[in-house]
């Protein structure tokens, strides 16, 4: 009996020990974590963006000139950029700017299937704010995440990078460029089963039917933004040649620009980068579409010189 005591008083202490390893692993601070980012955010702030993968790594304000806040998440939805707008709308100065980054396939969905994208949320939004939030995964994921990812202990063995979003990274050639940019496209076809990406008919049914629930969020996150005395700006972010030119513009019409235009009523300014030649070259991205830091600081560079054009700075 006490040889069992004992055994299980050992693998309490050990599974606690495989928590606090766990914690200190740069996949936890960066997934769950989110680098605390957030913990820090500043007041009467000039600008902010929104945004999933494209607007983490297209925007940086240090050196513009602006007191700006660079939201984007690794990946997110729409509808958690609304969220996010919802809680941290009163850190912005009035009049301030709300840059909705609106990239190619955000409209294809209104939130990630996959309940644990939800955890890195836990960190720094309300629980109003978060889907399916549950009191006892908010404890868990402080105090034994291991519990709600068992798999994650991996990471124990083989971490992952630390997050390094100063250092200049891009391929070294075009050919390699070309081969990123496919595993892209393959992994849009497979998520979101398209047939490919030249015509409209290559988007199914039940995609098209979601393009009008996300259409009317995307309205509705400008309604909301307008009432509360901020600027909203639609922004398409840069893509590099390599992964522009698998893309027809029929197709573009249909899973992006077509729904730009249904959901922008008021009609409020849209800057368009997408294929702006200034961002064509693949040194300036980390992949194909995901921009590094010589090429996220001038694209940040224009877009304020843009919005400043246009009367908005």
């Amino acid at each position: 009996m006490h040889i069992l005591i004992t055994l299980i008083i050992l693998g309490i202490l050990f599974f606690i020990l495989l928590n606090i390893l766990y914690k200190r692993t740069n996949y936890y601070k960066i997934n769950i974590l989110q680098s605390n980012k957030f913990k820090e955010i500043p007041d009467n702030l000039d600008i902010i963006n929104l945004g999933s993968s494209y607007a983490k790594y297209a925007f940086d304000y240090s050196e513009v000139g602006v007191n700006g806040f660079n939201f984007g998440i690794q990946p997110q939805s729409l509808s958690y950029d609304f969220r996010i707008l919802k809680q941290y709308k009163n850190k912005l100065k009035k009049n301030g700017v709300v840059i909705i980054t609106i990239p190619d396939f955000v409209f294809a969905f209104l939130d990630y299937p996959i309940k644990e994208y939800n955890y890195r949320y836990y960190s720094f939004l309300n629980k109003e704010n978060i889907l399916n939030y549950s009191s006892l995964k908010k404890f868990l994921l402080n105090y034994f995440p291991l519990i709600l990812q068992p798999k994650k202990l991996k990471y124990i063995l083989k971490d992952t990078s630390k997050e390094n979003s100063d250092s200049l990274v891009f391929i070294e050639n075009s050919e390699e460029v070309k081969k990123e940019a496919q595993k892209r496209v393959n992994g849009w076809k497979k998520e979101f089963k398209l047939l490919g990406t030249e015509k409209s008919e290559d988007i199914p049914l039940n995609i098209k039917e979601m393009f009008r629930q996300t259409q009317s969020l995307l309205e509705e996150m400008i309604n909301y933004t307008l009432s509360n005395e901020l600027k909203p700006v639609i922004v398409v972010p840069p893509c590099s040649k390599e992964l522009n030119d698998f893309f027809s513009d029929e197709f573009l019409k249909e899973i992006l620009y077509s729904n730009i235009e249904k959901a922008n009523k008021n009609l409020i300014p849209v800057l368009d980068y997408l294929k702006e030649p200034e961002f064509q070259d693949y040194h300036l991205y980390v992949n194909s579409d995901f921009l590094n830091v010589n090429g996220r600081e001038l694209f940040t560079k224009r877009v304020v010189a843009d919005l400043k054009k246009i009367n908005y700075l």
